[in-house]
């Protein structure tokens, strides 16, 4: 998954969970956790978590159908450059919010938004990872 800019394309990454078996428990904290693994610019740029605010499903999702998104809950700040063959770097957002209203049935996942210009991208492991250590995931405090 890429979070950037590829050339002039923006790239967004949005991520679903089950969030069954929290409904019903206090909430305390949520914090989504991605592997950096490639930063092909040492440029710094700020990724934004937004609430997905429509339902979509991930083998049909693009850019031009998934449009609605909450505010802006949480930013993370990634500066530097590395390739695939250094080790990955951690980036977190605080979701408390955006996994409250999940479980509540008013948001239906997590987009991470990037802001920053054009030809600037970094790649995230994604949930298929073959190195399931480096998959994204998120960290509830009840």
């Amino acid at each position: 998954m890429f979070l950037g800019f590829g050339g002039r394309d923006k790239k967004i990454v949005v991520l679903g969970f089950d969030t069954d078996e929290l409904k019903g428990k206090d909430i305390k904290k949520a914090t989504l956790k991605l592997a950096v693994v490639y930063s092909g610019s040492a440029k710094e740029m700020v990724h934004e978590a937004k609430a997905i605010l429509e339902d979509w499903d991930q083998d049909k999702v693009t850019w031009n159908n998934l449009k609605k998104f909450g505010p802006v809950i949480s930013t993370a700040t990634i500066k530097g450059s590395w390739n695939y063959n250094a080790k990955p770097k951690w980036i977190e957002w605080d979701i408390t919010s955006i996994v409250k209203d999940c479980v509540a049935g008013k948001a239906f996942g997590i987009a991470i938004d990037t802001q920053g210009s054009a030809g600037v991208d970094r790649q995230v492991e994604p949930s298929e990872s073959e190195n399931a250590d480096l998959r994204p995931y998120i960290e509830v405090e009840l």
